[in-house]
């Protein structure tokens, strides 16, 4: 129910698809699973520059929208 709600106001508010957010939660996830000795803002530029290559028409704002979402939603489930 979350995760639904989450998708919706990110399609409304930023244009991102369920293709993004799924890419997105996934990269955020074995990003903080892999390098989890590492500090966030080194895992979030990990994470920053693979979506950057998967959604290259995807503008900063929205990615740094998109991996706030993700972290949040994972941190809410416990993964993150």
């Amino acid at each position: 129910m979350i995760q639904t709600l989450l998708k919706f106001i990110l399609s409304k508010l930023a244009g991102i698809t369920g293709q993004q957010w799924s890419a997105g939660l996934l990269w955020v996830l074995n990003t903080a699973r892999t390098y989890k000795d590492e500090p966030g803002a080194s895992k979030r530029e990990r994470v920053i520059a693979v979506l950057k290559k998967q959604f290259p028409d995807l503008e900063n704002w929205k990615l740094d929208t998109l991996i706030q979402f993700a972290l949040a939603f994972l941190r809410y489930q416990n993964k993150a």
